[in-house]
């Protein structure tokens, strides 16, 4: 009596893999539809940022656009696999039975990881030199590409270990009804759950995440004093000095229409002494023609001064740009505001990942709803393989003006499809 009252209690407390998965599901609803969107606006705008850095005109062989590129390649694979997978497995989350799927995300997830935070260092570096070592030799877009080849091929093999430690790992969780129910989540293995090589492979990833977040945060701490530096010496320095050059500019022009409207274009004779005036004896043997030719000047000199004028300030904006453009703290430094805001993301959203990781066996213990608040911190790091196209489109107008060139072609092509 006593076993059968104990099976039905036990059987009263059961609840399926099935029922629970079901009821998990629908609270990882919101965090299932927020990834969708992040996956199409990733492979698309990674796809746009891929086609108009490769066949746009606005971009040159530089190392912006290396680093462009070689980001936009890791975080298309990562939109591509990764978020896809993850929206998949929130419809069974607890019932996870392919060890190959298991393993293929594990990789995939070290890798992007990895490649983005060894692509984000090397340009912190690039940027750090140009600032600090100006005159030193800088890499070049060739060594640039090496580089970030290089920065994936060690991700490649950075992320072996992960694939062959991950596997179905089971365990008990509350359900409820109170009782437990065997679960079968993507973890370790089980021949790994406790083994020494699992606990250094881990804390490898963790020293590698810290050791990248604190080089950049140094790197671009260092970087920013000097731009806020120099950008402020520039503007009052250089407001006098367009005060100046745009006197002396205001000046040549007046003297230059002076001299064409008195005396003459054949008058003005330019030589290494400076302007030289026909001597007067020469101008009496050609008195008439001198009169006509003035005449004819003096009726153009309204038109002339007044175009002039209109232009003379576009002519000092061309000429103070040129002069400015070759000096990157005269400029306003968006290359270096894109790649710290995208590094400022990567390192708050894995500090976040790496944090939870560490208590990831509490999700045994969690209510549906904060089970789905979890995994939204947890895999809040998909936001870096997204940011990208959405901050170029905001900061680079060149971008823009790209993307605008690439729309009207694409268009161009369907209408003449369609007409032929």
């Amino acid at each position: 009596m006593d076993n059968e009252t104990s099976n039905i209690s036990a059987a009263s407390k059961y609840e399926s893999l099935d029922h629970l998965n079901a009821r998990y599901s629908k609270a990882l609803l919101p965090l299932t539809i927020f990834l969708a969107i992040l996956a199409v606006i990733g492979v698309v705008g990674n796809i746009i940022v891929i086609l108009v850095f490769s066949i746009g005109r606005e971009y040159k062989n530089s190392n912006f656009k290396i680093f462009v590129l070689c980001l936009a390649v890791v975080d298309l694979i990562t939109c591509v696999s990764l978020i896809p997978a993850e929206i998949a497995k929130h419809f069974h989350y607890f019932s996870l039975e392919s060890e190959a799927n298991c393993k293929i995300k594990c990789y995939f997830n070290v890798f992007g990881s990895g490649s983005a935070a060894l692509t984000l260092t090397l340009i912190s570096i690039d940027r750090f030199r140009k600032v600090y070592q100006p005159m030193k030799k800088q890499i070049w877009p060739a060594l640039a590409l090496k580089l970030c080849m290089g920065c994936i091929l060690f991700s490649i093999i950075l992320s072996w270990p992960a694939a062959q430690m991950c596997g179905i790992e089971s365990g008990p969780m509350k359900n409820i009804y109170g009782g437990r129910t065997v679960v079968y989540l993507c973890g370790a293995e089980k021949k790994y759950q406790k083994s020494v090589w699992r606990d250094v492979y881990k804390y490898v990833l963790f020293m590698l995440q810290g050791g990248v977040s604190i080089v950049c945060i140094f790197m671009y701490i260092m970087i920013g004093r000097v731009i806020v530096k120099n950008w402020g010496d520039h503007n009052v320095g250089n407001t006098l000095k367009f005060d100046s050059s745009s006197r002396s500019f205001d000046s040549s022009v007046k003297e230059s229409i002076v001299n064409e409207v008195i005396l003459g274009p054949e008058d003005v004779k330019t030589s290494s002494g400076g302007v030289q005036i026909e001597t007067e004896q020469q101008q009496e043997q050609q008195p008439k023609k001198t009169l006509r030719k003035q005449s004819s000047v003096f009726s153009n000199f309204s038109s002339t001064s007044r175009r002039l004028s209109s232009n003379d300030e576009a002519a000092k904006r061309r000429m103070f740009n040129r002069q400015t453009s070759g000096f990157g703290f005269r400029q306003f430094p968006y290359k270096t505001l894109i790649w710290f805001i995208l590094t400022v993301i990567f390192i708050i959203t894995y500090i976040i990942y790496c944090g939870l990781s560490i208590n990831v066996a509490m999700v045994f213990t969690l209510s549906p709803r904060g089970f789905a608040l979890f995994a939204f911190f947890f895999r809040l790091y998909f936001l870096n393989n997204v940011a990208n196209p959405i901050i170029y489109a905001f900061l680079d107008i060149r971008f823009r003006r790209s993307c605008k060139k690439i729309f009207a072609m694409a268009k161009h092509c369907e209408f003449c499809r369609r007409e032929s």
